[in-house]
């Protein structure tokens, strides 16, 4: 049976020192596969799971297509 690592890619464990170290190490573990997460962004915390407020209408300003002031 082969078994890969799955390994994060971000902070310190996006430097290419640390990627390298990783990849060598395993590799002589004798891991079949490196593996990283696609995501291009990844946000630490977040004051909300939704981009909308606790009662459900939207955090952002609808856009004002068709208006006058």
């Amino acid at each position: 049976m082969k078994v890969g690592l799955h390994v994060l890619g971000i902070g310190a464990g996006a430097q290419r020192g640390v990627i390298d170290a990783v990849a060598a190490t395993a590799e002589a573990c004798g891991f079949a596969t490196l593996w990283s997460g696609e995501h291009v962004v990844m946000v630490d915390r977040s004051s909300s799971r939704y981009p909308t407020r606790p009662t459900g209408s939207s955090r952002f300003r609808r856009p004002r297509t068709g208006t006058t002031r």
